[in-house]
């Protein structure tokens, strides 16, 4: 695969970063790939073709293909394709093998200050949203969506971040329409995978600590209510579950996911 004539331009609303990507496999598709960002929010600095290697390194690994890059990749993430290739062939291994990536590495300029955390209003993004209080900018990104259903979602994360203190970014991007439905991975194995790492502090006894504390100064009392019990239900549920009942860990992560998504949803459905 081969990536080239990668272009930036800002219309003074959005900034585009496109490229033309030409494949060997999949009957030797041509297309073109844009990435488009809020100007405010755009970065500067030297051309930059560090966005195109995540999509297609994937889509890469799926076909066998080599990827080659005729822009500047940041030397950080060129360096870690090794490392992200051996945790994606260790999830699927009969899916997914290494390949070479072949672009020229570029020392990209540090962070403006800002802390972001990517949002879907998904159970794994409000948890990261809600336990971490550094973050300044959540970011949406339209590829993990339909096109068709794209504006609703929109809509409703705008809904849902109006309570939250972070601004809102919205990121759009034609990186769903060129990958192969064959080679997607489904939500369902991106939620397993996102659920399995992070809930095994349900099986603490819940407490509110300072860090926590603070956090909830000036937040609605029936949304610290609600949290609270969730804590406590999910708890009891995953010490039924891992102890009495003696389930598989990943049968009592998934339960305890679950349940806790019904609680997300208890907490969006409280009026302001």
């Amino acid at each position: 695969m081969i990536v080239d004539r990668i272009s930036r331009e800002d219309d003074g609303e959005a900034l585009t970063l496109s490229a033309r990507v030409r494949t060997s496999s999949l009957g030797g598709a041509e297309f073109e790939m844009w990435f488009r960002i809020p100007s405010p929010h755009a970065p500067g600095g030297p051309l930059d073709a560090s966005p195109f290697l995540p999509p297609l390194f994937l889509m890469c690994m799926f076909t066998g293909e080599p990827l080659a890059i005729d822009g500047p990749v940041s030397t950080r993430l060129l360096g870690a394709t090794g490392d992200i290739a051996d945790v994606c062939c260790s999830f699927w291994p009969d899916r997914m093998r290494p390949v070479p990536v072949d672009a020229p590495a570029q020392d990209v300029a540090g962070s403006r200050g800002g802390y972001g955390c990517f949002f879907t209003r998904g159970v794994d993004s409000w948890y990261s949203v809600l336990t971490e209080p550094g973050f300044t900018h959540l970011l949406h990104l339209t590829a993990f969506h339909p096109p068709q259903n794209r504006d609703a979602r929109r809509r409703a994360l705008d809904r849902a971040c109006a309570v939250l203190p972070q601004e809102l970014v919205h990121i759009d991007t034609n990186v769903y329409e060129y990958r192969p439905a064959a080679h997607r991975l489904t939500g369902a194995e991106l939620g397993a995978v996102a659920l399995a790492i992070g809930f095994g502090r349900y099986r603490r006894p819940p407490r509110v600590s300072e860090p926590l504390r603070r956090r909830q100064a000036g937040q609605p009392t029936g949304a610290i209510d609600a949290a609270w019990r969730a804590q406590i239900r999910l708890h009891r549920r995953w010490v039924h579950l891992d102890a009495a009942r003696a389930k598989k860990r990943t049968t009592v992560v998934v339960a305890v996911a679950r349940e806790l998504a019904c609680l997300v949803w208890e907490i969006a459905q409280q009026p302001d």
